[in-house]
């Protein structure tokens, strides 16, 4: 299936490259080419295209996951763009290729265009498709507590997961200098104490609180507003998951007496973590359970040199293999089928893995 998505990209490329030349050519003379610039884009059109895709290919356009495209994907294609076109024009001044100076402008520009608005254009008909499909099927409403970096992460991931059917209806936060904004489209209403009443008018069905870095007390009173509400409520725990930027449903569970409990907030030190488990060989115990599990994702995040995970239970195991594969398409992992009661087995694994780190958590 990944290969005929890169293919399929590649493809397209290559139609939009020559167009790119074709229309820049066009708008360059009001229409009427000279036939030798024509002749001369024939001439080159091969190498310029094995120019332009090889460069694609390291700016990782055809690894990114288009349907979550961002700024990030756009400055991909903006910096491919460029690059691509600056050697062609190397390319093109060395064989004294017969070309307007003017076209090494436009092309960058037009490429930009025409290849940035390619891959977007899949999201927008990707969102449009999936909102007509759900059209007739109720979609949860939900209320997102904390307007920051985590809440607008949320309400990406919302859409971004049309299968969860949950629809981002409004936002809560204390700071008074939010209110009446948007943050990715949803409206800031109100603060805590406006809970109630928000979820009364908005028809709200559930409550998501996101502020990892929220204090005990903060947190108890936000939890007991939102169970006045009967709506079910969730919430995005612990600050350490956004270490890395990223959010996604998979964090996203139900209160917890543990959360109400609360801990003082611990600083990491990430440069420690991350030489502890960076190109080491690292074996998980029990890795498809909750808690294991939850170790996998985070160390998957330092770059591990290998990540193995042993579990007695296929199906545990296989589900976080697959979530982490997708999430981390270099990553070397390995799933091990085996019992920590089974001490030859255990004997034999660690012998031919070389181990060096290992984090215990079967029960």
């Amino acid at each position: 299936m990944r290969r005929q998505r890169v293919s399929f990209l590649m493809i397209l490329d290559v139609g939009l490259i020559v167009a790119a030349y074709i229309l820049a050519l066009y708008l360059r003379f009001d229409g009427k080419i000279e036939g030798r610039y024509l002749y001369t884009l024939l001439d080159n059109i091969a190498a310029i295209i094995i120019i332009k895709l090889l460069i694609f290919y390291a700016f990782n356009l055809y690894r990114s996951l288009w349907k979550y495209a961002s700024i990030d994907e756009l400055i991909e294609v903006v910096g491919a763009s460029i690059i691509a076109n600056l050697v062609v024009m190397i390319y093109m001044s060395y064989f004294k290729a017969d070309m307007p100076r003017s076209i090494y402008v436009m092309v960058p520009l037009i490429d930009m265009a025409l290849i940035g608005g390619s891959r977007f254009a899949y999201r927008v008909f990707r969102r449009v498709g999936l909102d007509a499909l759900n059209s007739d099927g109720y979609e949860k409403r939900i209320l997102i507590v904390g307007a920051g970096e985590a809440g607008a992460m949320v309400i990406k991931e919302l859409r971004n997961h049309k299968n969860l059917n949950s629809k981002p209806i409004a936002i809560i936060d204390d700071n008074p200098s939010k209110k009446r904004q948007h943050i990715n489209g949803v409206p800031v209403v109100g603060n805590r104490k406006d809970i109630g009443k928000v979820c009364e008018k908005k028809r709200i069905d559930e409550i998501i609180i996101a502020i990892p870095s929220a204090k005990r007390e903060d947190l108890k009173d936000i939890v007991s507003r939102c169970k006045k509400t009967k709506c079910k409520t969730k919430i995005l725990p612990g600050y350490y998951e956004l270490i890395d930027g990223k959010v996604n449903v998979t964090k996203i569970r139900d209160v917890e007496i543990e959360d109400l409990l609360g801990r003082d907030e611990v600083e990491l030190n990430i440069g420690k973590i991350c030489h502890y488990i960076e190109g080491k060989r690292v074996l998980i115990t029990g890795g498809g359970g909750s808690i294991g599990s939850e170790l996998c994702r985070q160390v998957a995040r330092f770059n591990p040199g290998k990540l193995l995970i042993l579990d007695i239970y296929e199906n545990n195991a296989y589900d976080i293999q697959n979530e982490l594969l997708r999430e981390y398409d270099d990553l070397d992992l390995e799933v091990i089928i085996a019992s920590v009661r089974d001490a030859q087995r255990l004997e034999e694994i660690f012998k031919a893995q070389d181990i060096d780190v290992v984090f215990h958590a079967a029960a």
